[in-house]
């Protein structure tokens, strides 16, 4: 199978799951996305061989399986678009409105905090983390987005698998379980480790 018919085979996975809890949803716009996104992305790829299109579709399908909004489930498929294509956030905007322009700036800011794993910073971090965040559900899309990158930490150095696990468990599992969001939670811990 070609990896456009694996990405597309993805993506219509998604389509059914939104549809087995909102029947009457229109596809438009979320395919609209998909196509934007598959644009941005194409030639991309993860350090894991696979196209790199496949991580949003998979965080997308994770808040899927947790029968979320479809607007939330677009900003998933979006969420690197802004900062790895040469679409903008206007471009976001104009395509998709200020809702989920926002939630893809806030997903991108999130990304930005850094996070050192020195414990005395911990607590201070969680506290930027969840205020950074206006709509709640931009911290589930970047919980997502972690427990996904979880899964391809091997291909990075042993020093930078160590300190995104430790970040992982500190913070995301920690912020994950405080959202009583306890299957990410676990997700995040089991990766992790």
């Amino acid at each position: 199978m070609s990896n456009s018919d694996k990405l597309t085979q993805k993506f219509n996975t998604i389509l059914d799951k939104i549809n087995d809890y909102q029947p009457d949803f229109s596809n438009e716009k979320i395919t609209n996305a998909f196509h934007l996104a598959r644009d941005g992305h194409k030639g991309q790829s993860r350090y894991s061989g696979d196209p790199f299109l496949m991580h949003p579709l998979s965080v997308a399908e994770m808040l899927a399986d947790m029968k979320l909004d479809v607007d939330t489930i677009i900003a998933a498929i979006l969420h690197d678009v802004a900062e790895d294509t040469d679409y903008t956030l206007e471009d976001i905007e104009e395509n998709f409105g200020s809702e989920i322009k926002k939630m893809v700036d806030g997903v991108t800011k999130l990304g930005k905090v850094k996070h050192d794993g020195v414990e005395r910073y911990v607590g201070s971090l969680k506290k930027t983390f969840l205020a950074m965040a206006e709509d709640a559900r931009v911290i589930l899309i970047r919980l997502a987005d972690r427990a996904h990158n979880l899964l391809t930490v091997e291909v990075h150095s042993d020093k930078k698998s160590k300190r995104r696990a430790k970040e992982s468990l500190e913070i995301y599992a920690e912020v994950a379980g405080n959202l009583e969001m306890n299957h990410l939670r676990r997700k995040i811990e089991n990766r992790a480790v």
